[in-house]
C-alpha cells in the first residue's frame, strides 16, 4: 500500500514522488502539481493581502470592537505591550537629545494627526532614533498604513531638498505611500 493518488491530478504515484497536502487530511500532491501550486503563491499572496485591506476597511468597526475587548481581556499582554515599546523608546533615545523639545511636539500635535517617526524606530534595515529631526505629524490613517517601511535613497533626497525644515507641514512619506495618495 505504498501507492498515493494525487489530490488534483489524481495519479497514482510512489510515497517518494508526492507531498502531504495541507488541506485534506491523508491526501497526497505529486511534486509537478506542488511546483504549479509554488507557481501561483505570489499571486495568491499578493490577492490576500488586498482583500484582507479591504475587508478590514469595510470592517473597521467590528475590529475595533473585537481589539478593545481583547485588550480589556488581557490587560497583562497589553501592559508588557506598552513596556516593550517604552523601553525600546527609550533605548533610542541618546543622552544628548533635546527631551524639552519633543514634549513640544508631541504637545503641539493636531487632534486629527498622530506623531510618526520618519526612520521607523524598530526597522527592518535601519532603526532611528526618538529625537525631534525624526518625529513629524502624519494623519491617523497613513501613518496606520506606512508601519516600518523606509527607503533610504528616497530619503536622502527628500532632506536635500529641505524636507526636514517643513516635515510638519509637508512630511516624509515613502514613495508606495505617495503614489497610494495621489
Amino acid at each position: 500500500m505504498n501507492a498515493k493518488r494525487c489530490l488534483d491530478c489524481d495519479v497514482e504515484l510512489g510515497l517518494h514522488n508526492c507531498y502531504a497536502s495541507h488541506f485534506k487530511h491523508s491526501k497526497y500532491v505529486c511534486k509537478k502539481c506542488q511546483n504549479k501550486r509554488d507557481n501561483l503563491r505570489p499571486c495568491r499572496k499578493a490577492y490576500l493581502k488586498e482583500y484582507t485591506k479591504k475587508h478590514y476597511v469595510e470592517n473597521r468597526e467590528t475590529y475595533r470592537k473585537k481589539q478593545k475587548q481583547w485588550k480589556r481581556e488581557n490587560p497583562k499582554i497589553r501592559r508588557e505591550q506598552r513596556a516593550k515599546y517604552r523601553a525600546k523608546k527609550l533605548q533610542r533615545t541618546p543622552s544628548w537629545c533635546d527631551l524639552d523639545q519633543i514634549k513640544q511636539i508631541y504637545s503641539d500635535c493636531p487632534d486629527n494627526m498622530a506623531i510618526d517617526h520618519i526612520i521607523p524606530m524598530q526597522g527592518e534595515f535601519v532603526s532611528g532614533l526618538h529625537v525631534p529631526e525624526n518625529l513629524q505629524y502624519l494623519d491617523l490613517s497613513t501613518n496606520s498604513t506606512k508601519g516600518v517601511f523606509f527607503d533610504c535613497f528616497d530619503y536622502l533626497e527628500w532632506v536635500n531638498n529641505g524636507g526636514l525644515e517643513n516635515r510638519f507641514t509637508t512630511p516624509y512619506l515613502t514613495p508606495y505611500l505617495r503614489l497610494k495618495s495621489a
